[in-house]
């Protein structure tokens, strides 16, 4: 035979057994949340630390990047003047070999002159003498 008051005595510990097992779940959900709260706290400081170290180093990168655009402009443009003065002293190096050689050519016609104006007064002193 069944026995209703044995019924009730279970479905009694059934209820406080679930009841009991409740409050367990719900302070152990509530120690749960709060450690994975405070590890979502930690981590959102830290990635607040990182993204401002992050945003720093890319100022300092960005500065840098500034200076060294600005370096290599400065680099062009002095290469470019090294280039023209490099230009210009090879053009001076060919007028002075021109001018070496005019000068040759000047000392050369210099001696024939000088020679046939030897030989010249050598002939009128000749005619003179006559």
């Amino acid at each position: 035979m069944v026995d209703i008051n044995r019924i009730q005595e279970i479905k009694n510990e059934i209820e406080e057994t679930t009841e009991s097992s409740l409050r367990f779940f719900e302070l152990e959900f509530e120690k749960f949340v709060e450690k994975l709260s405070n590890a979502i706290k930690k981590y959102n400081e830290e990635s607040v630390k990182i993204n401002k170290a992050l945003a720093e180093k890319s100022r300092v990168y960005d500065e840098y990047e500034k200076k060294t655009k600005e370096i290599k402009e400065e680099h062009t443009i002095y290469s470019k003047k090294v280039g023209d003065l490099n230009k210009k002293s090879e053009e001076n190096r060919e007028k002075e070999d021109e001018l070496l050689k005019l000068h040759k050519v000047l000392v050369n016609k210099g001696k024939s002159l000088k020679a046939k104006e030897a030989d010249l007064n050598e002939r009128e002193r000749r005619l003179n003498d006559r």
